[in-house]
């Protein structure tokens, strides 16, 4: 079973109620709270005086920033006498000296024992586009967060310094994103990969050491204080995954104050990324990855081309040479702009079964050799013109299981769609041993099927679904899987993952940020996984979130009352406990009234109703027979009710999808919502 969080929380509040202000070689407390307690008394008086008197301190955790009261940048007698007067009651300390940028979230920040505003911005000498542009920004976040506008300059005049200092060398081994942050002396020096990682490593500063909050919706103002950046502090990323995308619906919001922040870096995230601006991103020239019909005049959607016909394989290649001409003509910086072209199968399961196309899959003992041997021709001819561009094929259906002898070119991505049990998590063991009905795959079959294509490719993607596009108010209740899976795809050969979802009722758009987190980060620990679950519910939902919380739980928990489950093939009550969500109706609905109750804005109110819509539907859709078809005149009454008033009227105040269903056009009972919506009354496994 899947291991519920909710027993998290207090760790999480505990984290959230911290007052230290310590963390990772900066401070951030309230000016005369010296000792980091959040309150200022003797002790505070008493350390200043040590300090003064050449006395070494007992707390290694000192902020002897904070002991600059009256912002002078130096710590004499003056300070100590006004720390005195405050405990006096003779000043209020806050209000005498606490806002030195008056009306900033940051009110002074000092970095390595030098006030903010006396930095400049040092940038390379004809910098690239993107170093010239995320330069721009950090002077904007850091303007935002303390009101001192830093000059970029590409000239050392000697003075403090931020810099922003390409590893065009790789001295540290960066790659083109990864970044160090160095600070010494008088500088931060932001080492970062050619490609991307000055743009990371600028954005990663302005989070960790100014405040600026990408976590959910861009830059919170909330109250940092004074900040000090100390020497000797030394943050460095390297990419755990080459290719990190996330098309989820509710999360692909803001490029540059969530996409780019959180490091997603493929086309199909935002088109824009191809640019310069950011970097120029991974990502296919065709954004569908199914382009043997675009490729291939004789082949439509519906089916698959013959992949041993040598006029078929001439066509295919002489179009993907084309496509890159074409591209090359437009202006395209080849091996930037473009880098990937897809050379793939169409979405559909049926494929040649000619005598040759048979041939070929009986001797590689799977459908993926022809596909294999196709697409490697092409490969080499595009790998002698144009080595910088990768083709990018997929692994899907029955074309998932890796052929016996053939591998693919090293020009070649395979990008592995997964298609086991949504409902256990990779490498759980928890799959039943035989093959899911709906597509004779479980988790145990999957992972073997991956593991020989990492043993014959460096570069292997994995397309991972996160929910349901056929039954958006029936979303897979899989959040939690998120952790594991992206975790066992790390440590079995994936270098890149492609996360897709649909539906805006439910918690795509956290799921979203939780891929795109663990695309940055597969190996954070489990309270960190949590810890960002808590951040984005609270900023969504408000006062409420535990509420939305413990009801992630028991969505958890009726999911695993049915067992494995396919989450794009299977209906409402194949992925949810129909006995399970009758029972707890009531439960349920209370937790989303206590959350709505404690939202604090209008938006953390409306996001609670439209999260609301799927368990209503669920729900009623559960007790419809007991309830309304044969339930007592004031059951019926209290279930048309809450159809009508709070599932209809909720669905459709805030736009919920139905996704493949049919939004009825009035609010007329004609069936369990089920079938009215999806012409489904029991699901494929009868009444659960």
């Amino acid at each position: 079973m899947k291991k519920l969080f909710f027993g998290l929380i207090i760790t999480v509040i505990l984290i959230f109620a911290s007052v230290s202000g310590v963390s990772a070689g900066f401070f951030n407390t309230d000016v005369g709270d010296v000792d980091c307690n959040g309150k200022i008394t003797t002790k505070d008086v008493l350390s200043v005086r040590k300090h003064l008197g050449g006395v070494p301190l007992e707390n290694q955790y000192m902020d002897m920033d904070a002991a600059d009261v009256d912002g002078d940048s130096k710590i004499t007698t003056k300070d100590v006498l006004a720390l005195r007067k405050g405990l006096g009651g003779i000043i209020n300390i806050p209000e005498e000296y606490g806002n030195v940028n008056s009306g900033y979230p940051i009110s002074r920040m000092s970095v390595c024992g030098v006030l903010l505003e006396n930095y400049k911005i040092l940038v390379p000498e004809n910098c690239n586009d993107n170093i010239d542009v995320f330069s721009g920004k950090l002077a904007d976040y850091l303007e935002q967060m303390t009101g001192v506008r830093l000059t970029v300059t590409d000239v050392d005049d000697g003075s403090p310094m931020i810099e922003i200092r390409p590893d065009t060398e790789d001295k540290y081994s960066l790659g083109g994103e990864g970044y160090l942050i160095e600070t010494t002396g008088e500088r931060v020096i932001i080492h970062g990969g050619v490609k991307r990682g000055c743009m990371y490593g600028i954005l990663d500063f302005v989070e960790n050491y100014a405040g600026v909050d990408f976590r959910k919706s861009g830059v919170k103002k909330e109250n940092w204080k004074r900040v000090t950046v100390e020497e000797g502090i030394r943050d460095m990323w390297i990419p755990a995954f080459d290719y990190r995308c996330v098309r989820i619906s509710g999360y692909s919001g803001n490029l540059e104050e969530y996409l780019i922040p959180n490091k997603t870096n493929a086309l199909e995230s935002n088109e824009m990324l191809a640019s310069a601006r950011y970097g120029h991103g991974l990502g296919r020239t065709y954004t569908n990855a199914h382009s043997f019909e675009y490729l291939i005049e004789s082949c439509d959607a519906n089916h698959n081309p013959c992949l041993t016909n040598e006029d078929i394989y001439n066509e295919c290649l002489d179009n993907v040479l084309a496509l890159i001409e074409q591209r090359a003509a437009w202006g395209y910086n080849i091996g930037e702009e473009m880098n990937q072209i897809s050379c793939s199968l169409n979405d559909t399961p049926h494929y040649c079964s000619c005598t040759s196309c048979k041939a070929a899959a009986m001797a590689e003992e799977s459908l993926a050799g022809p596909l294999i041997r196709f697409v490697n021709r092409v490969a080499a001819v595009v790998d002698v013109e144009y080595p910088e561009i990768d083709l990018f094929t997929i692994a899907y259906f029955d074309f998932r299981v890796p052929p016996k002898n053939v591998c693919p070119a090293d020009n070649i991505i395979i990008c592995y769609c997964w298609n086991g049990c949504n409902n256990h998590t990779f490498g759980s063991g928890e799959c039943k041993d035989e093959s899911h009905y709906a597509i004779n795959y479980n988790n145990n079959l999957e992972e073997e099927c991956f593991k020989d294509w990492a043993e014959k490719t460096d570069k292997l993607y994995c397309w991972y679904y996160t929910t349901s596009f056929i039954y958006h108010l029936a979303p897979a209740p899989n959040v939690y899987n998120i952790y594991d899976d992206f975790s066992w795809l790390y440590a079995h050969g994936a270098v890149g993952i492609f996360a897709e979802g649909s539906g805006n009722n439910t918690f795509e758009g956290l799921k979203g940020y939780l891929c795109a987190k663990m695309e940055e980060n597969p190996l954070m620990t489990r309270e960190e996984f949590m810890d960002n679950i808590c951040v984005f519910l609270k900023d969504t939902y408000g006062g409420g979130w535990e509420y939305i919380l413990e009801y992630m739980d028991m969505q958890d928990e009726a999911g695993n009352g049915v067992g494995c489950f396919v989450n794009n093939y299977e209906m409402p009550f194949d992925t949810y406990s129909r006995s399970y969500m009758a029972e707890n109706y009531e439960k349920m609905e209370e937790l989303f009234n206590n959350a709505y109750a404690e939202a604090e804005t209008a938006a953390q109110k409306a996001a609670v109703r439209k999260t609301s819509v799927h368990m209503y539907f669920l729900c009623l859709s559960a007790t419809y027979e007991s309830d309304y078809v044969n339930g007592t005149p004031e059951q019926r009454e209290a279930w048309e009710y809450d159809y009508k008033y709070k599932f209809y009227s909720y669905a459709k105040a805030t736009g919920a999808s139905a996704g493949h269903g049919t939004f009825p056009a009035t609010n007329e009972i004609t069936g369990s919502p089920t079938y009215m919506w999806y012409s489904d009354e029991t699901g494929s496994r009868g009444n659960n």
